[in-house]
Parts: structure tokens; C-alpha cells; sequence
């Protein structure tokens, strides 16, 4: 008979930020937009980018945010119209992103 082996559990690792959603969920190019941001484990982030790919269309330094929310304000660039993705950061890192989670009118 073999000895079966035993397999103790693993550490369970806290899960990082997620972005769950945004409001409002769009808004017009060139234009300073008031943002909220929903999600979980939101407050370590320091802060938010709107990109189209790899391409940031804009950007904004987070103050206090709370565990489920952020509000930042964000001017999307001119020119730069459809859905882009939320990419939150902390200490240059990103966190999470929220594919095509705003659109640019």
C-alpha cells in the first residue's frame, strides 16, 4: 500500500482592488468629468487612469479614498472618442481595470 500524501492549505492571500463599475458611465471629451468609482479594497489606491489600450487619455491623483469608493475628477483628451478601460494604481502598480468601463462622447 502507498502512503497518501497530505495536502495542507494553502494561506489564503488577500485579494487586491477590483473595480466593479462607474458613474456616471460616460462622458464628453475635453471636458472635466466627476467620477465614482465602486468596487472592493479601493483604498489603497493612489491613483486613476482612463486609457484607450496602452494609451492613457487622462488621469487623477486620488485623495481619501474608502474601501468601496473613489470620486476623482478626470478630463478625457480631445479627440479620444469610445469606451476605455479604468485602470486604478498604487505606488506606480497597477491594481485593477475595469475593461471599457467608460465611454468618451
Amino acid at each position: 500500500r502507498t502512503p497518501s500524501s497530505a495536502t495542507s492549505p494553502s494561506p489564503s492571500t488577500p485579494s487586491g482592488p477590483t473595480i466593479t463599475g462607474v458613474a456616471p458611465g460616460l462622458g464628453p471629451a475635453g471636458v472635466p468629468v466627476n467620477l465614482t468609482i465602486s468596487g472592493t479594497s479601493l483604498d489603497t489606491v493612489t491613483s486613476l487612469e482612463l486609457r484607450k489600450g496602452n494609451t492613457v487619455i487622462a488621469q487623477a491623483n486620488i485623495a481619501n479614498p474608502t474601501a468601496t469608493s473613489i470620486a476623482a475628477t478626470l478630463t478625457p483628451l480631445a479627440g479620444t472618442l469610445g469606451k476605455v478601460d479604468i485602470v486604478a494604481f498604487a505606488s506606480g502598480k497597477q491594481l485593477a481595470r475595469l475593461v471599457n468601463g467608460f465611454e468618451v462622447v
